[in-house]
C-alpha cells in the first residue's frame, strides 16, 4: 500500500469513527496510522484531562478500547468479512499518569491467534479473540488494556 493509499485509508477510518462512535468526536480521536500491523489512535490531553492536568481515566479506557475495536475492524475489512464487533471483557492497568496528548496503539496479535480466530469465524460465524493496546510505550506502557472482543457474522440468508 502507497502512502497515499495509507492517507485514504486513515482518513476513511477516522470518518467512520467519528460517525459510529461519537464519543471519539468529542475526543477529537485522530487516526495517526492504520495499517495491517497496528493502529495508533491520538486524542488532545485538553477534552481528555482531570483535574490533575493528566488523562482522565474513563478517555484513557475509550481510547484503548477504540484502538483494539479499530484493529480488528480494519483487519476484518480488509479481507471483506462483514461482523460486528463488541468487546466482551477487558482488564486496564493504570501504571502512571499520562501527560501531553494521548496515543494509544493496539498491534496485529500473533499470526496464528489471528488465523484461529478467523478459522472459527468462518466455521461458525462468531470467535473471540484477545487484543492489548496501550498508551505510552509498548515496553512500559502508561496505561494498558487486555480485552477479548467478540466477532459475529449474520446469518447467511437462504
Amino acid at each position: 500500500m502507497n502512502s497515499s493509499d495509507s492517507q485514504t485509508e486513515q482518513a476513511h477510518f477516522e470518518t467512520y469513527l467519528h460517525r459510529e462512535l461519537p464519543i471519539s468526536r468529542f475526543m477529537q480521536v485522530s487516526v495517526a496510522e492504520v495499517s495491517e500491523q497496528k493502529v495508533l489512535l491520538r486524542a488532545p490531553l485538553a477534552p481528555n484531562k482531570n483535574d490533575k492536568n493528566t488523562g482522565f481515566g474513563g478517555s484513557l479506557a475509550s481510547l484503548l478500547f477504540m484502538a483494539g475495536w479499530g484493529w480488528l475492524f480494519n483487519a476484518l475489512r480488509r479481507l471483506e468479512v462483514d461482523a460486528d464487533i463488541v468487546v466482551q471483557d477487558s482488564e486496564i492497568r493504570y501504571h502512571r499518569p499520562s501527560v501531553g496528548d494521548l496515543l494509544a496503539c493496539c498491534e496485529k496479535p500473533p499470526a496464528e491467534e489471528f488465523q484461529a480466530f478467523l478459522d472459527r469465524l468462518t466455521q461458525k460465524r462468531v470467535a473471540r479473540i484477545t487484543l492489548s493496546s496501550w498508551i505510552g510505550q509498548a515496553s512500559e506502557p502508561n496505561v494498558r488494556m487486555t480485552g477479548r472482543f467478540v466477532a459475529r457474522m449474520e446469518e447467511a440468508s437462504a
